[in-house]
């Protein structure tokens, strides 16, 4: 009797394993261009194993970052394939900048000032001498007819922690058409008009794209696009806005940004990493930051914030925790910002070569990301796309 019981568990487990294999096999082909090891956490997330992920990712991001200078940048490549060849002469010449949309209740303290936009971000001025070549130094990556629109550049951000490097893209907001994408994981659901990728009628119009936040398992604000509440909408969560022309705002949700019904997609991710310029995270106690266990969670981690000048940025930096996240935020001039997705090579912002074309090129930001085929093939979590609305066909994405 005994032998039968110990045969029938064994068989059991050899089922239970060998199942559990043939899906992580599956999952893993079907998402070859991740990495083996972000797979696993997935597929362990999918399966309600996310208990042993984040004791994983506990021991395995677990060491605070080197207080020596690290060696060199991250900026993967500053030649996008230019949509206009002519750089602007005059970097610290301003334009007339489009205004906020009219559902930004906004202070001079809080976002960007309305009246004018710098042509190009001033420098980020390095804080570990010496500079390493490019270091704070903006470059243009995108640009439309005689006007760049992205520009990024990489920083060692924290002068006592110098292993930790940052990428970033600033781009204007004001000039570009904003659309929330959705993935079949996050939030998932289906008859979605703006799916898993960018569709090919908008491609030859796309100028960026960047990841979305964090699983919703992971936080408890809202998300809401092309008519549908997915999740309600929490006050006081930092928040991505897309109103009715396509302009992305980004700010707290009572605070900075209102429901006024001007807005067409909103992605929400935890309370603010930064306010008014400063790292607000202990005004929020007890809220789960990305696995941090008593900030104990060092990894890549990804941003957006608004900044003064009335641009928005894209940052990558790690590895960090969430206070050193936020204070290398604040120290590449963040006013109000919002933490992102991490880990792995979640964190993504691309741009594209060959504007117009059918086929575009993507290129990513840091080195430290890849897939850059992600968002226009398939991605399984929500994310941004940034098009020029001049050539953008109507009543392509939502």
């Amino acid at each position: 009797m005994r032998r039968r019981v110990l045969v029938a568990l064994a068989t059991g487990a050899a089922v239970v394993v060998l199942y559990a294999g043939t899906s992580l096999g599956v999952y893993t082909a079907q998402h070859s261009a991740d990495p083996f090891q972000q797979n696993v956490a997935t597929w362990g997330r999918n399966h309600r194993l996310g208990f042993v992920v984040n004791r994983l990712e506990r021991w395995l991001h677990s060491h605070p970052p080197s207080a020596a200078p690290a060696a060199s940048l991250a900026l993967a490549e500053v030649d996008a394939g230019l949509t206009d060849a002519t750089p602007p002469t005059q970097p610290s010449a301003t334009t007339a900048a489009t205004q906020p949309p009219p559902s930004a209740a906004t202070s001079t303290t809080m976002l960007a000032p309305a009246t004018t936009v710098p042509i190009e971000p001033a420098p980020i001025v390095p804080v570990i001498s010496p500079a390493l070549e490019g270091e704070g130094r903006w470059n243009v990556v995108a640009q439309l007819p005689g006007r760049p629109v992205v520009w990024s550049t990489s920083v060692r951000p924290l002068a006592d922690y110098g292993s930790v490097v940052a990428t970033a893209a600033v781009f204007d907001a004001g000039h570009l058409r904003a659309a929330l994408f959705n993935g079949p994981e996050i939030p998932g659901g289906k008859g979605w008009n703006n799916g898993n990728h960018v569709m090919k009628a908008a491609q030859p119009s796309l100028i960026a794209t960047f990841n979305g936040g964090f699983r919703f398992e992971h936080f408890k604000g809202g998300y809401v696009t092309e008519g549908r509440t997915v999740r309600a909408l929490r006050k006081n969560e930092a928040t991505m806005a897309i109103d009715r022309s396509g302009r992305l705002s980004v700010g707290v949700w009572g605070r900075d940004l209102v429901d006024d019904g001007s807005w067409v997609s909103i992605r929400q991710n935890l309370p603010p990493v930064v306010m008014d310029g400063a790292v607000s995270i202990k005004k929020f106690p007890g809220t789960y930051w990305g696995n941090d266990f008593h900030h104990v969670t060092f990894t890549y981690r990804s941003a957006i914030c608004t900044r003064q000048d009335g641009l928005l940025m894209y940052v990558a930096v790690g590895d960090v925790d969430i206070n050193l996240l936020g204070r290398a935020l604040v120290a590449m001039g963040c006013v109000t910002a919002m933490q992102l997705d991490i880990n792995g090579n979640w964190p993504q912002f691309d741009t594209y070569r060959g504007f117009g074309e059918a086929k575009r090129s993507p290129v990513l930001l840091d080195r430290r990301m890849s897939n850059a085929a992600r968002y226009l093939r398939r991605s399984d979590k929500d994310f941004v796309a940034l098009f020029d609305p001049e050539t953008l066909p109507p009543d392509t994405v939502r």
